[in-house]
């Protein structure tokens, strides 16, 4: 048994060391078979029971069944070796996968492009995609077999699609050229917008549309179609290219007819054919002018031409009747302007008698006026034709009544006075031929303020009988009154010098008389009494004496000069005297900053009456009268006298006086009193004149040098060499906008108006000045109003405001 054991104990260990060997041997083999490669994914069951059969061995090799696990160690070893054939098959399929995957992975990365001309190829290339991403997913799933097949398919899809590409690069370049020809011709065509070419827009818009469907058919890449299109596009365009050509023919003709028509057009409008008569056809010439050019403006030139054509017809018609009627006027007219002074003298009616004439030639000139404004110059015509005698007539019958008016007339002047005298009569005897005779003046005055001078003449003389027989009969009478009132009126009368001053006295006023009480009736008529009373009243005043007295007064501190002065007037009328108050003039102020102000002119006023009544003897009747008069006295300073003292008295620094100059001066310039005054001041005058000056020509410098600036920037902008100025800016703006010009049209019209740049730039240049001078010297004067002085208040031109717009006009137009 032992033996037994032994000898089963050393197979064990035979065993044992049999399987170890081979266990070793296949311990690589099982590693190496475990990979987990993606491309050996098929082989995971064969991986799996290799796994189970090494689990197996393993497990019976444990249990010491040797024996068994040697067996299953010689099974697992044939399994290793179908696993590591299969392995190195897929390893040959995979390089040969990769092989031919190298070759296609170029032309599969041109494969992706967008441009729309490929859009057509999408289907293609999304099969191509398709059958690649299936392609990868077998070769990522090991399947190398079938992998390797659809690469060679995928290469058969490139093929085919990059021969579709090929055609379509030939047909878009095809169709390039070919659009590349037509596209001035589609630029020009899409440019006619002009309304003459109105009737060709349906064209326009259908080669519009067939573009637009040409370009977006190749933009979806079917350059076939495209170029299809293309050759359609292009007989359109030639038969458009024709019908542009027959309008252009049709416009120049019409252009032709219109030109020939305009002249005559225009005459239709003028004032010359302004006659209601004519206002159909010319409404019928307007209508068919309008309708001609609407015809032309929606570039229907074959309709505009026949239309010019029954425009002419028109106006021949309408030139005939203008004829005929402008004809009639001026045969109406020419008649009418040989009579119508006649008619201006005959404009009213002097008298009752001659009113229904008058009416008759006034009814007639109604007649021919309503005529003539209806148009009908025949019927005007013959109204002055016959109004001709009937003015004749009339104006013989006028000088029969001026000559009647006339003798009239020299009747009532040799009556009047005579009534006028008559009418003062106070005898009672006397009242009832009075009022005879102011019944027959009121029926006189009547007849002859209605123009009947044949009765009021007959009336005049038979007053002149009455007043024949009234007169003899009031020789008896009793005294007429010669009471009244005359006025003197006022006039100078007296002129006295003094010291400093001339007076001179004016007198006027009234004096009243009547008989005195004890008066007795003598030859004196009332004329006489009012002569003789001025006569006494002159006379008496011309008696009177006047004694002036005055002198300067200074006011050395305010640096003034008065003049105080009275006057004293009497005469031979009674105890009554006249004296005039003292009256102290302010003359003039002199001051060094002001220079002389002043001086004023005074008058002094009075007036009395005398209560004593004076007498005078008047063709044998004594007459009483009581004067009442008025004074005036103006005071006439001698301002020479009196500047050349005042301005020693009231001295100056730095100003000299030489009154010997002032008075050879005055006498020798006629200057306004004021101004020689300010003479004496000479030396400050200058100096003012001459801060003037120099005002004006700090002024004058730079206003020059912008006026030329301005002017020369307006030139240029309304010329076209420059732009920018506002007011030329604005201007330009204006006429554009009026005359729907362009700028360079504006700008053409100024210059052929206003002449060159030169030219234009003179007169801005003058404009800009004389603003410029204006608001100077405003500007000057209201900043110096203050210190105004005599000669200044004398007008612009005097002191140093006329020294300022000399020299600021010197300046400023030095360089014109």
């Amino acid at each position: 048994k032992l033996d037994a054991l032994d000898e089963a104990k050393a197979e064990v260990d035979r065993l044992k060391a049999e399987y170890d060997a081979a266990y070793a041997a296949l311990q690589p083999r099982q590693q190496a078979a475990a990979s987990s490669e993606p491309q050996y994914a098929k082989l995971q069951p064969q991986q799996q029971e290799i796994a189970t059969a090494q689990s197996t061995m393993e497990a019976a090799a444990q249990a010491g069944e040797y024996e068994q696990a040697n067996t299953q160690a010689a099974e697992l070893g044939g399994k290793l070796d179908a696993l590591e054939e299969a392995k190195a098959e897929i390893d040959r399929q995979k390089e040969e996968y990769e092989a031919a995957l190298a070759e296609i992975k170029p032309r599969l990365d041109a494969l992706s492009v967008s441009e729309p001309q490929y859009a057509k190829l999408q289907p293609q290339q999304q099969e191509i995609a398709t059958a690649q991403s299936t392609m990868e997913a077998a070769a990522q799933a090991g399947e190398y077999e079938q992998a390797n097949t659809q690469v060679t398919e995928l290469g058969g899809k490139l093929d085919v699609f990059e021969e579709a590409k090929a055609e379509i690069d030939r047909q878009k370049e095809e169709y390039d050229s070919a659009l590349a020809d037509l596209q001035p011709r589609l630029q020009a065509a899409s440019a006619a917008t002009q309304p003459e070419y109105a009737s060709l827009q349906p064209q326009v818009q259908e080669m519009a549309t067939a573009q637009s469907t040409m370009e977006a058919v190749a933009q979806a890449g079917d350059y076939e179609q495209a170029l299809s299109q293309v050759e359609a596009l292009g007989a359109k365009l030639e038969a458009f290219d024709e019908a542009k050509q027959a309008v252009d023919e049709q416009k120049q003709g019409y252009e032709s007819a219109l030109a020939e028509l305009q002249p005559r057009l225009t005459a239709v409008s003028s004032s010359d054919a302004k006659f209601v008569k004519l206002q159909p056809q010319q409404q019928a010439i307007a209508q068919a002018q309008s309708d001609m050019e609407a015809a032309a403006q929606a570039g229907d030139y074959a309709k505009a031409l026949e239309q010019a054509q029954a425009l002419g017809t028109l106006l021949d018609e309408f030139e005939a009747a203008l004829k005929d009627i402008a004809g009639k006027k001026d045969e109406f007219q020419a008649a009418w302007d040989g009579l119508h002074e006649k008619f201006d003298g005959a404009a009213k009616a002097p008298s009752k008698k001659l009113e229904d004439a008058h009416a008759a030639i006034v009814k007639d000139k109604a007649d021919m006026d309503a005529k003539a404004a209806a148009e009908d110059y025949e019927g005007a015509l013959a109204v002055v034709q016959a109004m001709g005698p009937k003015l004749d007539a009339y104006e013989t019958a006028t000088s029969a009544w001026e000559a009647q008016k006339t003798e009239y007339d020299t009747l009532l002047s040799t009556l009047q006075p005579r009534l006028a005298k008559a009418a003062t009569a106070t005898a009672e005897k006397l009242k009832a031929p009075q009022a005879e005779l102011a019944s027959g003046q009121k029926s006189m005055e009547t007849a002859a303020l209605v123009g009947d001078y044949d009765e009021a003449i007959t009336t005049g003389k038979d007053l002149a009988t009455k007043l024949d027989a009234f007169e003899k009969s009031a020789e008896g009478a009793s005294l007429i009154e010669l009471g009244g009132e005359v006025t003197i009126a006022e006039k100078p009368f007296l002129k006295q010098k003094f010291a400093y001053a001339e007076g001179a006295a004016k007198v006027g006023g009234s004096v009243k008389f009547g008989p005195a009480a004890d008066a007795e009736p003598g030859s004196a008529t009332k004329d006489q009494v009012s002569q003789s009373v001025l006569e006494k009243a002159a006379d008496v005043i011309s008696k009177g004496k006047w004694d002036f007295t005055g002198g300067l007064k200074g006011n050395p501190g305010d640096k003034e000069v008065g003049l105080a002065i009275n006057a004293t007037f009497s005469c031979e009328w009674g105890p009554a005297k006249l004296e005039f108050a003292p009256a102290e003039l302010s003359l003039l102020s002199v001051s060094k900053e002001k220079g002389v102000s002043g001086p004023k002119i005074a008058f002094a006023n009075a007036s009395f009456s005398y209560k004593v009544a004076a007498g005078v003897d008047v063709g044998g009747c004594k007459i009483d009268f009581s004067p009442a008069l008025s004074f005036t006295i103006e005071i006439t300073p001698d301002y020479v006298a009196i500047g050349a003292q005042a301005l020693k008295q009231l001295a100056i620094e730095a100003i000299a006086v030489d009154a010997a100059a002032l008075a050879s001066a005055a006498a020798v310039v006629a200057l306004p009193l004021a101004a020689a005054v300010a003479m004496g001041a000479g030396m400050y005058q200058e100096a003012q004149n001459m801060k003037a000056d120099s005002e004006a020509i700090a002024t004058a410098l730079p206003a020059r040098k912008k006026a030329a600036e301005a002017a020369a920037s307006y030139a240029k902008t309304m010329t076209g060499g420059g732009s920018g100025d506002a007011s030329a800016e604005a201007q330009l703006a204006q006429i554009m906008e009026k005359s729907h010009a362009t700028r360079e049209e504006a700008i053409a019209a100024v210059v052929k108006a206003q002449g060159t740049y030169a030219a234009i730039r003179a007169r801005e240049l003058q404009r800009i000045k004389d603003a410029m001078f204006a608001r100077a010297c405003a500007a000057f004067d209201e900043g110096h109003k203050a210190d105004f002085g005599i000669l200044e208040r004398q007008g612009p031109d005097w002191g140093f405001r006329g020294s300022y717009r000399k020299r600021l006009r010197m300046i400023l137009f030095a360089d014109d």
